[in-house]
C-alpha cells in the first residue's frame, strides 16, 4: 500500500526530517532507543491503545481460520522504541517548552538530542515551515491510525485521510496469510503482496514483500476476543 503501508507514518523518518534540512546524515534505521528517565521530563505517554499489545488482553487460543481472522476493526500498535520516538516528538511540540535540565534527563542519545534540538528551533523559528507541518501531521495520524478489514478492502485511516486497498488472498499456508493488494495510486494503481502473521486472535503483523527495507508492522484488534476462562 503505497505511502501508508507497511510503517504507515514511519516516526522514526518523520524524527529526521528537520535534521535532514540541516544537512545531518540519519542514525541508522531502527536503532534502538532506552525508555525516558521516569516521566518527570513532561514527556507524555503515547496515546492509549498504541504500546505494541497494549489494547489487548491475554491472547485468546486462535480457533478461526486465518481468513476470518483478519476481518473486523484493527489500531495501530508501536514498539518500544517507536513509542520513545512518539514521547519525543510530543515533547518537541510542547507548551512551554522542556528546559534544559528536563532535555538531560531524559538521557538523549546524540541523534535523539539532534532531532529534538531541530525540531524545536524549526518551531520556534517558524511554526508554518512545511517540515514542522509534516511532523505534526505526523503525530496526528499516529493517534488516529486504524485498519479496517473486510472480505475484499484495506481501509486505513489517519487523522482526516483514508486510503482503500483491494485485496485477495494469494495463499494460506501454517496459518499466515499473503494478500496481493491493489491500491488507487495518482490515476493508476499499485500491486503489493502483504504477509500476515497473526499472533493469537486479537494481533497481527502486515509485512510488505518484495522490499528489503520494509518492517513488519503491528495491529491489535480494537475489539479483543475475551480469552477462555
Amino acid at each position: 500500500m503505497s505511502r501508508s503501508y507497511p510503517a504507515l507514518i514511519p516516526i522514526f523518518f518523520l524524527m529526521l526530517a528537520c535534521a535532514r534540512d540541516e544537512g545531518q546524515p540519519p542514525p541508522p534505521a531502527g536503532q534502538p532507543a532506552g525508555p525516558p528517565h521516569g516521566q518527570q521530563a513532561g514527556a507524555p505517554p503515547p496515546p492509549a491503545g498504541m504500546g505494541e499489545g497494549a489494547t489487548a488482553p491475554p491472547a485468546a487460543e486462535a480457533t478461526t481460520p486465518p481468513r476470518e481472522r483478519i476481518l473486523g476493526a484493527w489500531t495501530m500498535a508501536l514498539t518500544e522504541a517507536q513509542q520513545r520516538q512518539y514521547r519525543l516528538l510530543e515533547l518537541a511540540f510542547r507548551d512551554p517548552p522542556p528546559s534544559a535540565d528536563e532535555l538531560a534527563r531524559l538521557d538523549l542519545d546524540q541523534s535523539e538530542q539532534l532531532m529534538l534540538t531541530s525540531a524545536m528551533a524549526g518551531r520556534a523559528q517558524d511554526p508554518n515551515d512545511p517540515s514542522i507541518a509534516e511532523l505534526r501531521r505526523g503525530l496526528e495520524e499516529l493517534a488516529s491510525a486504524n485498519l479496517e478489514v473486510t472480505g475484499e478492502r484495506l481501509v486505513f485511516t489517519f487523522a482526516e485521510e483514508r486510503e482503500e486497498a483491494t485485496y485477495t488472498v494469494a495463499s494460506e499456508e501454517n496459518g499466515v496469510l499473503v494478500l496481493h493488494t491493489v491500491t488507487p495510486h495518482e490515476g493508476g494503481t499499485v500491486a503489493e503482496d502483504v504477509q500476515v502473521t497473526f499472533e493469537g486472535e486479537d494481533k497481527m503483523s502486515l509485512l510488505a514483500q518484495g522490499d528489503p527495507e520494509a518492517a513488519p508492522q503491528v495491529f491489535v484488534r480494537r475489539k479483543p476476543v475475551a480469552a477462555a476462562p
